[in-house]
Formats: structure tokens, sequence, C-alpha cells
């Protein structure tokens, strides 16, 4: 789950955050395996503080090769491929190549070219610099939108609500087991810790419940494309009456241009600058889509007990 976190917040490409999900839903135990492995941490280049991926490679390099490994993953490589040590080890030197992490080389502030693995000092200036303005302007525009939230987030009685967890009264049994996985990763997930993190996972599996629901009435996904338009479609298959407000807090935060669900995509969410995930905001988003996920996941329990 990290290691998805930490590429899906340095990536704007559409088919890397697409392969990130096919993980998510499929791969999460081989990636798991492999990355558990002390010897390919090293071949890759990173190693894990905590919950936190720390970067050895230069994270161009790094971004790389956890794109390679991703894409693999989100293929078709079998479970039982890496069982053994040897052949994860393996697996990984044929993925990358020469493209391997040398013993030794590289720190988390290396400035080398991750191509030749030379030093180039001019190059390591300028992307210092750069990395200094854009910290310094996302900085700014969290400083800012925090001050929104809090504003908008303050009860009557000017008491701030304290939220740090995601979907704490979901339970979704009907829903399939990695599924499942993925929201209860979802429900011990810090939100002050890890927002970027915790919005890629939670738009992962809002629509990978969604996608689910819709598969097993036969919806062609291929004429409903977006995830807005998947969970509009959802809405309108369960059938709630249209007088209902019961997914109004789903509506309406689809008509926000960059809500999680809304945006075209998730990187017009997590990478727009003036609007960065924030946990309160993260957590209103699960209390929202709760009521749809329990009531697909009841919907699917009943359907499987029918059948």
């Amino acid at each position: 789950m990290a290691v998805l976190g930490w590429l899906g917040e340095r990536t704007t490409d559409d088919t890397v955050h697409q392969q990130i999900g096919a993980v998510l839903e499929g791969a999460s135990t081989n990636l798991g395996r492999l990355l558990t492995d002390q010897a390919v941490r090293a071949l890759v280049g990173f190693d894990f503080k905590g919950h936190d991926v720390i970067a050895i490679a230069p994270e161009a390099a790094l971004i790389h090769r956890f794109t390679v490994i991703v894409a693999d993953l989100a293929g078709d490589t079998a479970v039982t491929a890496l069982t053994l040590q040897k052949d994860r080890e393996q697996h990984i030197r044929r993925l990358l190549g020469s493209d391997v992490q040398a013993e030794g080389d590289g720190e988390p502030t290396d400035a080398s070219d991750p191509r030749t693995g030379h030093r180039n000092d001019a190059d390591a200036t300028s992307r210092t610099a750069g990395s200094t303005t854009a910290s310094a302007a996302r900085d700014n525009a969290r400083q800012a939108s925090s001050t929104t939230d809090q504003r908008q987030s303050t009860t009557r009685k000017g008491t701030r609500r304290q939220a740090s967890r995601l979907f704490q009264d979901l339970e979704p049994v009907g829903l399939k087991t990695r599924t499942r996985s993925i929201f209860e990763e979802l429900q011990q997930l810090d939100l002050g810790k890890f927002p970027n993190a915790a919005a890629v996972v939670l738009r992962s599996a809002i629509e990978l419940s969604v996608v689910e629901y819709l598969e097993s009435i036969n919806v062609n996904l291929n004429t409903v494309k977006t995830l807005a338009d998947r969970i509009e479609e959802a809405i309108d298959k369960l059938q709630v009456p249209k007088k209902s407000q019961r997914y109004h807090g789903i509506t309406t935060e689809l008509a926000k241009p960059y809500s999680l669900a809304g945006a075209t995509n998730l990187n017009n969410y997590v990478h727009n600058p003036h609007h960065p995930p924030l946990h309160d905001e993260l957590a209103t988003i699960s209390v929202r889509y709760t009521v749809l996920i329990q009531d697909i996941s009841d919907v699917l329990r009943s359907n499987s007990r029918n059948q």
C-alpha cells in the first residue's frame, strides 16, 4: 500500500494509475511478497521506515522502477512464480535489467543521474531549486485550503471535527475478499500522516466496489467509463426513489469539479496544487460513500445467497 501510494502521488500518468488500481484489486499479494524481501528492496533502491517509503535511489529512477514493477504485476504474473526468495530476486533482475541499484550506490539526497549513475551538480541544483519552489507552493496552498477547511468544519460551538480514519461504520461483507481487505487497510490508515496515499486508495476502493456491482448486473463497462458515470449508473440501478435524499451527499460530491470522484481522473484531485487532499475532507467523503458501498455490499450478499 505504501509503495502504491508513494508512486500514485508522484506520477500524472493515467495508465500508471489504472495499473495501480489493477494491482490493488488482484496483485497486492505478489507486490507484498516482492517488496517485503530486503534483497529486492536493495535492488530497487528503497527501504521502509514504518509506513514510509525511503528513497535510496534518485527519485526519478525509483519512480521508473516502481512503474515497471507495477505494470508487470498488473499483467499476468502468477502468485506461485514469486513464492521463493531466489525467484523474487531473479524476477526483479530480469524485469529491470541493468537498471538495478548498485550496492552502496545512492542516498536519499543523491543528485546522481538515474540513467548514468554519475553525479550532475548542475542538475542537482536545478532539481533542488525546483523542488523547493514546488514544495513552498504546495505548503502555501495546503495552508490556505486548511484555513478554509477549518472554517467549514467548525461546529456551532466552535470546536473543529476530529476525523482521522475512513469508513469506520462500513461492514463490506458482501464484497470480494480483495476489495474487503482494501477497505480494512483504509480503516487503519492514519489520514493525518498519509493524506495523498489515502486519497489514491480511497478512490480505488470506491471504484472497485462500484465496478463489482455493475459487473454483477451485467452492465457493459465499456459504455460507462468514468468513475463519476459509473457511480451514477450504480445509484440508478439500485433503484432508490428519485425523491430520496439517501445519496444526496454523493451527488453533491460528483458535481464538484475537483472532488475525488467528480474529477476527470485522480490526478486532478491529488495533484491539484490549489486543492490538496485534507484528512477531514477525505473523512467526509468516506462518510458520504459509506451509504452507497454498504448498499452495494448488502445487495451483492443477498444475490449470492439467492443463487
